[in-house]
């Protein structure tokens, strides 16, 4: 069913994170407006055949936990993460409301489902990725910060900040993207925003981390992609 998909986060070797976003900060005010108006953008930018119009679908659809255990570890990712920011107010906010949306009210039990919210699009370009090429539009989705795969003149957006609303409307600053281009090659990975934080070896560990079956780099494979993400 997960297709042996995991999280993996790289080791930090560099200045920490903590959890204070500012592009996340830019959309939590009005999130649900921002992600139709960011999707909707997104979608008309890439615009596969001018003579038909871009579909864009929202939907809502449960993520099982015991059909995807893996996923679902990220869990103990954002404990970690609150470990590593003990005494600071923002992280005790953003990481006990995360295990809380995980988990439900109810003491020692855990919530077997959580609600996903799925954006879909066709007559789109997709989103193509080249593990080397900085402009291909999935590595500037969502593999990147501060950078945009706007490739044309009159895109609504050029910083690469409008991806920051998915982020935003997610509780666990959590998304999953699966992509197929003009030329139909696919594309699946999760992405998590949370902070710098150590695994059980003490070891120091990024704030970002990725779901996939490929060793940290985006599933290419379509038959690898779990069904529910395709």
């Amino acid at each position: 069913m997960e297709k042996n998909c995991k999280w993996y986060f790289g080791n930090e070797g560099g200045v920490d994170v903590g959890p204070n976003d500012p592009i996340h900060q830019t959309f939590k005010g009005n999130p649900y407006y921002s992600i139709v108006r960011e999707a909707i953008q997104n979608s008309l930018d890439a615009v596969n055949d001018n003579r038909f119009p871009v579909t864009i679908s929202f939907q809502y659809f449960d993520l099982d936990r015991l059909q995807y255990p893996s996923f679902f570890q990220l869990e103990e990712h954002i404990k970690k993460s609150l470990e590593f920011f003990p005494n600071n107010n923002d992280a005790k906010r953003l990481f006990e409301d995360m295990v809380h949306y995980l988990n439900g009210d109810e003491e020692k039990k855990k919530k077997l489902k959580i609600s996903c919210l799925k954006i879909s699009d066709s007559n789109t370009k997709g989103m193509s990725y080249h593990p080397f090429k900085t402009d291909s539009p999935f590595y500037a989705f969502l593999r990147a910060t501060g950078v945009s795969a706007k490739m044309l003149s009159g895109s609504g957006g050029s910083f690469g900040f409008g991806k920051g609303a998915y982020f935003a409307l997610s509780p666990l600053k959590t998304l999953v993207v699966s992509s197929k281009d003009i030329s139909g090659s696919v594309y699946f990975e999760g992405a998590t925003r949370l902070t710098t934080h150590r695994n059980n070896n003490g070891e120091k560990l990024t704030a970002y981390g990725f779901y996939d079956n490929n060793n940290g780099e985006p599933t290419v494979i379509e038959e690898n992609i779990p069904e529910i993400f395709k």
